[in-house]
């Protein structure tokens, strides 16, 4: 007896999308055939709907600890699930930030307490805290910040860095605050890798002078990702938006949007991920010197790729490499990322027909906005499941009291 079965869904795999029935129990897929009788009361009828693996987004700040009128886990994780993701990786820049084992811990309980969707975390480095980092047990990496922005929680010593890249026992993430910054930054990083062959990882590309330094470097342990606001917009979205196309890195030219397109098809780019960055509306309503950097995007991030999907401008199994697989692989998530037997039954049910025109007041995201405001998309998240679990159908957050898990990393 299974607990729920999806049946007669195109399900999406490595290799291609097949008609199949996907049978789960006890929060694990169970069971992938061609036809299974109805052994559960629990059934979705998937026929014409497409099944995607739960979306993981390995860049979001959930504001938890410290700043928590933006964004917490509940509302955050709520916005995840009607989104179709299923997982999220939090970055350390909160209040204080996430500098230790005590910083995890106290995450760990507000996630474990709140969020509906699943969850693991980063550490952020300072220069100070690498006995720390050495202690911490299952992160997905550590963060490196570069610029005024994060003083509290950036790298500016060289000695420092080169220590954290010798070390090499997790991957390092790397965030820089400027164009030219960006530039700079990635190059240092990518020296200093091949170097002590670390792993590094790339945030937010966005230009197509980044692209290029990658290439030169790029391998298993030299990996990348973009975000859909460099995908989607340019800098001339300042002039409809303002401070709400405000983010850091900032919005580059068409030109490097289409080097970021390339870089998906050429496969230097390995993944999409939101750098979900939730400000309050009345903070982005300030003169731009003030207002924060950042917008929010775990509830578009999905319709966003597959209305470029319907578009002819990227084919389903790429999508779901770039925001399932690749995100699992890259950072060691156990079962995670794809539909297979064994793996933990974390699924989003698309409609590839359906549009549906994103607007402010529907979002869950506590902050209430979106850069992508009246946008009409096709393509539609119907159904998100995590560990088995329905916790969002039909524009509805329907988790009641379940809660998801902290994910395990296989470092």
């Amino acid at each position: 007896m299974y607990d729920l079965i999806l049946k007669n869904g195109k399900v999406v795999f490595p290799d291609g999308v097949k008609v199949v029935d996907v049978c789960v129990k006890d929060g694990k897929i169970e069971k992938i055939m061609p036809s299974v009788k109805d052994l559960t009361k629990d059934v979705i009828d998937c026929s014409g709907f497409y099944v995607l693996p739960g979306i993981i987004d390995a860049h979001v700040h959930m504001r938890t600890p410290g700043l928590t009128m933006k964004e917490d886990f509940g509302t955050g994780s709520r916005a995840c699930a009607a989104g179709g993701v299923t997982t999220f990786i939090d970055m350390p820049n909160t209040r204080p930030p996430t500098l230790n084992n005590d910083d995890l811990d106290e995450k760990r309980g507000f996630a474990s307490d709140d969020s509906i969707v699943n969850f693991g975390f980063y550490i952020g480095a300072n220069g100070k805290n690498f006995n720390d980092i050495k202690r911490v047990k299952n992160i997905a990496g550590v963060k490196i910040y570069f610029g005024a922005h994060y003083k509290d929680i950036s790298i500016e010593d060289a000695e420092a860095l080169e220590e954290l890249f010798k070390w090499g026992k997790m991957p390092i993430i790397i965030h820089a605050e400027s164009e030219k910054g960006s530039y700079e930054a990635v190059k240092q990083v990518l020296h200093i890798a091949k170097k002590y062959d670390a792993r590094v990882h790339i945030a937010h590309v966005s230009t197509g002078s980044e692209i290029e330094e990658i290439e030169k470097f790029k391998s298993e342990k030299v990996t990348c990702e973009t975000a859909p606001h460099y995908l989607f917009l340019n800098k001339n979205a300042f002039q409809d938006l303002g401070n709400f196309a405000k983010v850091n890195p900032s919005l580059q030219a068409h030109e490097d949007q289409e080097a970021l397109f390339g870089a998906i098809d050429d496969g230097v780019i390995d993944m999409i991920a939101t750098d979900h960055a939730p400000h309050l509306k009345e903070e982005k309503e300030k003169s731009f010197e003030e207002a924060p950097v950042g917008v929010p995007g775990v509830e578009t991030s999905l319709p966003l790729m597959l209305d470029m999907v319907n578009k002819g401008r990227i084919d389903i199994v790429k999508l779901v490499k770039l925001m399932c697989e690749n995100p699992a692989r890259i950072f060691g998530i156990k079962n995670k990322g794809k539909i297979v037997e064994g793996f933990d039954a974390d699924l989003v049910i698309v409609d590839m027909d359906e549009k549906r025109v994103i607007r402010n007041e529907n979002l869950f995201t506590k902050c209430g906005w979106s850069p992508f405001n009246e946008w009409e998309l096709q393509g539609v998240p119907k159904i998100t499941i995590v560990n088995g679990v329905k916790v969002f159908e039909n524009g509805k957050i329907i988790a009641g009291d379940f809660r998801g898990g902290e994910v395990k990393f296989l470092q």
